[in-house]
């Protein structure tokens, strides 16, 4: 009954909002008017909060031999964190490209304060390691006076040096947990 008065009453623009434009998708009211039915899928355990957080548990504990890749991390942090609390989960995650550029901007700044001489702040077990390993490299690649000053600063290369170590000892954590459950290291790591 209520999409009823959504067709009768909702304009072509408003729908399309409301709905969303994909390809293949009706774009009219005309397009959609008494050609589609609705399918509505409802699991009643969906309301038992000890059995989503044990879904979420067993989906969670998968990734680490997820070695292809095949699962979006920060799609499936988005969806426990708003499993916890929908409100609080709208409110502190960020798009994937918007954590790509805060971790980014946070060996930006490591490296820079590391070539003033002070010591980075160091993290033990880092998820995003791998990830700040690979921006270090270009930070420092991309930055002529980086180059210059590896040559000649021993305290910039002592702590890009220690820098280096720490992600990478993060990195070779996350892989020991693989390994330890799994009882191999993936040949793709070796």
């Amino acid at each position: 009954m209520m999409f009823r008065l959504v067709q009768e009453y909702l304009g072509d623009e408003e729908l399309q909002r409301i709905a969303g434009i994909s390809p293949g998708l009706p774009t009219s009211q005309a397009e959609i008017q008494g050609a589609y039915d609705f399918a509505v899928k409802f699991d009643v355990r969906e309301l038992d909060s000890d059995y989503v957080i044990g879904k979420m548990k067993a989906i969670i504990d998968l990734l680490p031999i997820d070695t292809a890749g095949t699962v979006d991390r920060a799609k499936l942090m988005s969806i426990a964190v708003s499993m916890v609390d929908p409100v609080l989960g709208q409110s502190v995650m960020s798009d994937q490209r918007g954590a790509s550029q805060k971790t980014f901007d946070k060996v930006n700044q490591d490296v820079a304060l590391m070539a003033l001489g002070n010591e980075a702040a160091y993290t033990e077990n880092d998820p995003t390691a791998a990830m700040k390993m690979q921006f270090m490299q270009q930070i420092v690649q991309g930055n002529p006076k980086y180059q210059e000053a590896l040559q000649g600063d021993e305290r910039f290369q002592a702590l890009l040096e220690n820098y280096g170590k720490n992600l990478q000892q993060s990195v070779t954590q996350e892989q020991n947990k693989m390994i330890g459950r799994i009882g191999v290291q993936p040949v793709n790591q070796q």
